[in-house]
């Protein structure tokens, strides 16, 4: 647990640099003939998707070397995650100028997002169960890791083949220093930001606490999907 943790807040420090700068280089990237957004789905699709499985799958090292092996892993597939998560949250104005439609589209991305994470956290620990003959272990979580992998890969290639930018944009090209004054100086935002650091850190808290809560003190890993199921629906 220990070298998890220090493994999760190198990752998260890290993710403070490389989301602003991920940022910059998607804005500042040239227009291609599928866009300047789009690209980044296709380019994360298989990168993610294979970091995200070998996080699940434990290599035959020594203690020393396994940690290095899950950090370095764990922060490729942050990093891959966020070469389209950046982007992708730009891609509603860019698909169209309309307020209203950028709302449903803003709307319908939320809306996607829970219902994969109520399906994940109603089921996901009967998949591992299934995977692994019955016991949460290393077979069953590896198994489920791939079949998501999969299944994200493809959403990210079907939202790249299935979306176009129909909206002209300007090569105004801003600073990296420019873009971190500016929020700096906007104070309106810091509440904001505080509020989203603690909800994160209250979510990573629950889930992380809840599988020890169903493995140790009730005894039953199948009671890991009852617990975190309400707070997968309500986000």
């Amino acid at each position: 647990p220990f070298a998890a943790g220090i493994i999760f807040l190198i990752a998260r420090m890290w993710d403070a640099v490389n989301d602003p700068m991920l940022g910059s280089i998607s804005d500042r990237s040239p227009k291609t003939r599928f866009g300047r957004y789009r690209p980044f789905l296709l380019a994360a699709a298989v990168p993610m998707s294979v970091f995200f499985i070998l996080c699940f799958f434990t290599p035959n090292l020594s203690p020393a070397l396994t940690v290095l092996y899950f950090g370095i892993v764990y922060i490729l597939y942050g990093m891959s995650s966020t070469v389209y998560q950046i982007p992708m949250g730009t891609l509603n104005g860019m698909i169209t100028d309309h307020s209203g439609e950028r709302t449903i589209l803003g709307m319908a991305r939320q809306v996607g997002y829970q219902c994969q994470s109520s399906l994940l956290g109603a089921a996901g620990v009967f998949v591992i169960l299934y995977f692994g003959q019955g016991e949460m272990n290393a077979q069953g979580y590896g198994m489920t890791a791939l079949c998501i992998g999969v299944i994200a890969a493809v959403c990210l290639l079907l939202g790249f083949a299935g979306t176009r930018e129909n909206v002209p944009v300007e090569n105004v090209k801003i600073s990296l220093k420019d873009q971190l004054s500016s929020l700096t100086a906007n104070r309106n935002i810091w509440p904001i930001l505080g509020f989203v650091v603690f909800s994160q850190l209250t979510t990573y808290f629950f889930f992380t606490f809840s599988t020890y809560y169903a493995n140790d003190y009730i005894g039953n890993s199948a009671y890991l999907a009852i617990i975190q199921a309400p707070q997968a629906i309500s986000g």
